[in-house]
Parts: C-alpha cells; sequence; structure tokens
C-alpha cells in the first residue's frame, strides 16, 4: 500500500482530546479550514510519521466553538481507541483546501525562496508553525534551520508565480 506524501497535504490542526465513551474525538484547527473541515469526508492523522486516512462516519462532523470541531470517524468506536490517536497531528489534501482569502495560506508557503532586503537570499521555506497566533518559517539556512518570524511588518512583498517572499528582517537575527 503506497502512502500519500506530507508535501500533497496542509495541516490543519491536532486531535485535542476525546469527546464520550464512543469514539468521537475534538479537533482544534486554524479557523481559515473550517470550509475545507466541512467539505471533507476524509482526514490524514500523522501517525508514527506517516499519514493514515480516516473516513468520517455518519455522526460526522459537528462545529463547536470558534476552533474546535467533534469529528467522529469510522472505525474509532471506543473512548480508548479515540485516546489513541489523540495529539497527532491532522492533515488535508493540499488540493482540497478551500481557499477563502487572497493571500496564500501560510501553509501553502512550503518551499518559498526567502530573501532578505540586507543579505539577499535566504533560503528555503521547509515548515510553517503557529505557536499561538505567532506564524513562525522554519528555513533552511546553509544547511541549517532558522527560525523567522512572519508577520506583516517584516513582509515587503509575496510573489506567489515566482515562489518568493521578500522581508526587511532585523539586523542581527540572521548570522552570515
Amino acid at each position: 500500500m503506497e502512502t500519500i506524501p506530507i508535501s500533497e497535504c496542509v495541516k490543519i490542526g491536532y486531535l485535542q482530546k476525546p469527546h464520550g465513551i464512543q469514539g468521537g474525538v475534538i479537533l482544534n484547527f486554524r479557523e481559515e479550514y473550517e470550509d475545507s473541515i466541512a467539505a471533507s469526508s476524509v482526514f490524514f492523522i500523522e501517525i508514527d510519521g506517516l499519514l493514515v486516512p480516516f473516513f468520517i462516519s455518519e455522526e460526522g462532523v459537528r462545529f463547536r466553538s470558534g476552533n474546535t470541531v467533534f469529528l467522529k470517524f469510522d472505525w474509532v468506536d471506543s473512548g480508548d481507541a479515540a485516546r489513541e490517536i489523540c495529539g497527532c497531528s491532522v492533515f488535508l489534501k493540499r488540493d482540497e483546501i478551500i481557499q477563502t482569502e487572497e493571500e496564500p495560506a501560510e501553509d501553502g508557503l512550503k518551499g518559498f525562496l526567502v530573501f532578505d532586503s540586507a543579505i539577499g537570499e535566504v533560503g528555503q521555506v521547509k515548515e510553517v508553525d503557529d505557536f499561538s497566533g505567532n506564524i513562525v518559517l522554519t528555513i533552511d539556512h546553509k544547511g541549517s534551520e532558522l527560525l523567522i518570524p512572519f508577520n506583516e511588518e517584516l513582509i515587503d512583498s509575496i510573489d506567489k508565480k515566482g515562489r518568493k517572499i521578500h522581508l526587511n528582517l532585523p539586523e542581527g537575527l540572521i548570522e552570515s
């Protein structure tokens, strides 16, 4: 059986906790993916580094507050089974993401080249993380990982077609 490459998917959140005794779980998700979650019948859960498909059962999807949703998957039919997958990251296929804004979702920035106005090319975006609402880019910079905050104050421009991000980074953030 062939697995789906993680590069073809977008991380939308994580399974926060079990709900009830019949295998329901609570997904904590980033709000820009609400429409995509509502439309999806299959979610990919990262287990031991592999993306495993989980299909929505008839009880399906029930949105709760702001960024949480109740999910009921086929074959997850007990509280114990639900607990086993809690804490795992949840993904959707990239081509199933419904874009609600003109700007690319932050996860869509993987693979973009990052440039600084002072030093030129910094490196390629390997990962995009959200730390309590603070977006951080993990960049491959000369063979090592570099974490760069990604906020409006630092962005000069984003070239979607050319897959380039131009930033004005604070002096001293990058050691040459």
